[in-house]
């Protein structure tokens, strides 16, 4: 990438609700593809969820953010 850009791997589901599997799916596909920043997003039937994670590749750790969508 130039000019600052970065890429982002988006993993959407149309499940119930996240769960852990669906994480380390994400994760897994994050350090395949070399990729920093990944958003996990469900559109489930009442609301919809959205997880952004960070991977610091100093310390090989998932850091993370959660927010619910209502539908109206």
């Amino acid at each position: 990438m130039t000019n600052g850009e970065s890429e982002v791997l988006l993993e959407c589901k149309a499940v119930d609700h996240l769960v852990d599997e669906h994480r380390q799916q994400l994760w897994n596909y994050m350090r395949l593809c070399g990729k920093d920043v990944g958003i996990l997003y469900n559109f489930a039937p009442i609301m919809a969820q959205c997880e952004k994670y960070w991977y610091d590749r100093s310390t090989g750790k998932m850091l993370g953010m959660q927010v619910d969508l209502q539908y109206e």
